[in-house]
């Protein structure tokens, strides 16, 4: 049962965010230890947009406007596999210079 669900949920994932852009950049640096092929050459820098971990998904924006964008993308693609996010189990985390400001959007 977990191979089909994930096989369904990287479905959806994938439909939902076709021609998505996030904004979450993640730069890194290979010192050669990791791949010692000669003349590989691979990119230092990658977009995230989400992450996973069994039936659950984490969105990575920057904005408001952009999460929404996500949300929107993400139930339409859930709808169209017989699929509901539960509102009562999702949660809104901001997070500012590396340290979780609040569970919930403010208003301000």
């Amino acid at each position: 049962a977990p191979f089909l669900f994930n096989s369904l949920f990287d479905q959806v994932t994938h439909t939902a965010l076709s021609g998505f852009e996030g904004d979450v950049q993640v730069n890194y640096k290979i010192d050669g230890k990791l791949f010692r092929r000669s003349g590989c050459k691979l990119p230092l820098k990658m977009t995230i947009t989400e992450l996973r971990f069994a039936d659950d998904l984490m969105a990575t924006c920057h904005s408001y406007s952009l999460l929404q964008d996500f949300i929107n993308r993400f139930t339409k693609a859930a709808e169209t596999w017989g699929l509901a996010i539960s509102t009562t189990k999702s949660k809104v985390m901001i997070q500012q210079n590396g340290f979780p400001l609040s569970a919930s959007p403010t208003n301000s």
